[in-house]
């Protein structure tokens, strides 16, 4: 790890955002990842929680064995997907319905750029947190403020979870079950969506302020980052006027059973597009249509004749192993993947090429854990991955003390409960 370096109070990180403080006030995914991202960047990122009310994701995947004598409450657990999202984090529990616990993070406030929440709305400012208070105490501090439907509006109180944005979002068009019926993704898609918009709307910010010298609010709200991921492909038929543009068939389920291939030991993708057409033959080797196609009209007419011969191109693939498969395409540029298991993927060669996975050292714990690398490489100022997700509060003394408390108040604080156990 890195050397941390102080600077004026503020942590100094390797990374494009070095020097850049931000208080996390998020839970779960959308706001923790996003901080995560910051905090690989080089950010100082200081995780808040409650003293009694800790981050779900805690209990989330497997976790590591217990190192602390005596039983361990389930908030000092490191699940594995609170592992990954809040790396290079450090750590304070505040109770920030005490005014002595408001007063701490008022005066995190003072010295910090960036503060991100992803309470319900009307939580902060009940609090005494949202932007316009905080702007009291730091005129340029930046304050994103994720929710799930928006700030306002007829759902501002619903209850959000992943799918719920999913099913709103209008992700059964093109997702669908084995049953052909509509579905959704086991996968939280939208939350990692919105963490990426909200990473990237911070940086804007900073970036603004330093021409501006002002800070300012950002609003995101998951079902637009949705709809946005969504649009360019799932809603083109949305995108010109219904009464001068015919629309054009999607048939996303029927473009994935005819992208997907059987082979002799598993299963591959291939694009067989018109260019792709004579790529699918050389893969299968097949001198007698390779001088059959050269005869067909580039457009609908070698499009029919592909698809009469798709039952004969698919039970020679599944002759062939995948990797096998996979090596043509690559000598006659056919796009293709091997449908891998996640395992699988750990070993690739291009994966381990670019190191996309990392294997570290829990600095508490002292165990191997796996992570993904970030995924951009910057030439000058590198992120890199700055040390390991915190336990809850465990760096509540140091923080303190930054701030200028003595141990004596310190263990009086915890004593009372302002920044728990």
């Amino acid at each position: 790890m890195s050397k941390v370096k102080l600077q004026n109070g503020i942590r100094i990180l390797p990374g494009p955002l070095s020097g850049v403080r931000v208080l996390d006030l998020s839970y779960v995914i959308s706001g923790p990842f996003c901080c995560g991202i910051l905090a690989d960047q080089g950010c100082d990122v200081i995780k808040i929680e409650g003293p009694t009310k800790y981050d779900q994701t805690r209990q989330l995947g497997p976790t590591p064995p217990r190192k602390r004598p005596g039983d361990v409450p389930p908030q000092f657990n490191l699940g594995a997907m609170y592992t990954t999202v809040n790396r290079g984090k450090r750590a304070i529990t505040l109770d920030l319905n005490n005014e002595k616990g408001l007063n701490i993070f008022k005066k995190l406030c003072v010295n910090s750029d960036v503060v991100v929440q992803n309470y319900r709305p009307g939580v902060a400012k009940r609090l005494g947190i949202h932007y316009n208070d905080l702007i009291q105490i730091n005129p340029k501090i930046i304050v994103l403020s994720i929710s799930g439907f928006g700030q306002d509006g007829p759902y501002k109180k619903a209850k959000v979870f992943d799918q719920v944005i999913q099913a709103q979002a209008g992700i059964g068009e093109i997702a669908y079950g084995s049953n052909g019926e509509q579905s959704i993704f086991h996968n939280l898609i939208f939350d990692k969506v919105t963490s990426l918009n909200a990473a990237q709307a911070v940086a804007a910010a900073l970036f603004s302020r330093e021409r501006t010298g002002k800070g300012q609010h950002i609003e995101l709200a998951m079902i637009d980052a949705a709809v946005h991921f969504l649009y360019p492909d799932a809603y083109w038929n949305q995108v010109w006027d219904k009464n001068d543009i015919k629309p054009f068939s999607l048939e996303w389920a029927d473009i994935e059973s005819k992208s997907v291939f059987e082979t002799s030991d598993g299963r591959v993708t291939m694009q067989a597009n018109i260019d792709g057409y004579t790529g699918i033959l050389k893969v299968i080797e097949n001198t007698e249509l390779l001088e059959e196609i050269k005869t067909k009209s580039p457009g609908r007419e070698l499009l029919t004749w592909f698809q009469t011969k798709s039952t004969y191109i698919r039970g020679e693939i599944k002759k062939i192993p995948k990797q096998v498969i996979f090596n043509r395409c690559l000598i006659h540029g056919v796009p293709c993947g091997i449908v891998k298991s996640l395992d699988e993927v750990k070993q690739d060669p291009q994966i381990k090429y670019n190191g996309t996975i990392e294997t570290h050292v829990h600095e508490v714990h002292n165990i191997k854990y796996d992570t993904p690398k970030p995924p951009a490489n910057f030439s000058h100022t590198p992120s890199k991955v700055q040390s390991s997700a915190p336990e809850m509060g465990f760096h509540n003394n140091e923080i303190l003390s930054e701030l200028g408390y003595t141990n004596v108040e310190i263990e009086e604080l915890r004593s009372n409960g302002i920044i728990g156990k």
